[in-house]
């Protein structure tokens, strides 16, 4: 399988070492040789040993061809940094604005089929997250060209009641962008033919809620680091977490942290990642201190 198939990835994000998005797919897919993958990102600095070719839409060139303003840069080589590409503040409306432009594919030109067509894939894989227009895309692609749906999914905004921890759930915009995302994902899943998730967990909870029986894996996120000698203290309880501390996760670590400390004062709780502001990293810290 490995040996004939030709990847076509879509993302948020490039294969890359420089996110835990990016990094997450690069690992899965390192025993396909580059030249089997290209890939169909927004914005980041993908790794160029990892794909054969990469091609990049921005939020910016999706607006400007929104607006029919034309676009400077041939995307289709373009492997340099979006450092200086405009911030969009991620909440229900913006989302949804940002999900008409992207859905009018006004972006969407004679160079992109070239592109798909020049590597000529026979599998789309797509890196779910909160972006209707990012199923829709995948799914255009796919039968545009008579191809299978595969899709690597590691969160559940589906099944959330509020997509975002800042909204409510029954704000207009949380309810408008809500419908979006679960219309266009039940397109989807009619039209996948298999569906990998990052933990049984999540894959039972979507099974339940979109059954796709023989059609889904759980497969951990893999990692290159090589093991280490364990030289903590036996005496000690150590508990280690590694990764994100955005999307909601400073709270339960906080009560993880207060729990651990009443069950043994002298176990240590690590946290490794990076904070989204100082206030959250100073609540961890303060009771720490204590």
């Amino acid at each position: 399988m490995i040996k004939n198939i030709k990847l076509l990835i879509i993302s948020n994000e490039p294969l890359s070492n420089t996110s835990s998005n990016g990094r997450t797919l690069r690992n899965f897919l390192l025993n396909i040789p580059k030249e089997q993958k290209a890939q169909f990102y927004l914005h980041g600095d993908p790794d160029p040993d990892s794909c054969s070719c990469f091609y990049r839409i921005s939020d910016r060139d999706a607006l400007d061809a929104f607006l029919f303003k034309k676009t400077q840069k041939n995307r289709a080589a373009e492997t340099e940094s979006d450092n200086n590409e405009g911030h969009i503040n991620k909440n229900c409306l913006t989302m949804i604005i940002r999900d008409i432009v992207w859905r009018s594919y006004r972006w969407w030109k004679k160079d992109f089929d070239k592109f798909i067509e020049d590597f000529s894939p026979n599998v789309v894989l797509l890196q779910a997250g909160d972006s209707p227009f990012m199923f829709s895309i995948a799914i255009r692609i796919a039968k545009k060209y008579n191809l299978p749906l595969v899709m690597y999914n590691s969160e559940e905004y589906v099944l959330k009641e509020k997509i975002y921890n800042k909204t409510t759930k029954y704000s207009l915009w949380n309810i408008i962008l809500q419908n979006r995302l679960k219309r266009v994902y039940k397109r989807f899943m009619n039209n996948a033919s298999f569906c990998i998730y990052n933990t049984e967990y999540l894959e039972d909870k979507y099974q339940k809620k979109y059954p796709h029986s023989g059609k889904s894996c759980a497969l951990y996120t893999v990692s290159e680091l090589t093991s280490l000698e364990d030289q903590s203290d036996q005496n000690t309880f150590t508990l280690l977490y590694c990764g994100n501390l955005g999307v909601g996760r400073i709270v339960p670590l906080d009560e993880l942290a207060k729990v651990l400390y009443n069950v043994d004062k002298n176990a240590t709780l690590d946290i490794y990642g990076t904070f989204p502001d100082k206030n959250r990293k100073f609540l961890i810290f303060a009771f720490r201190s204590n």
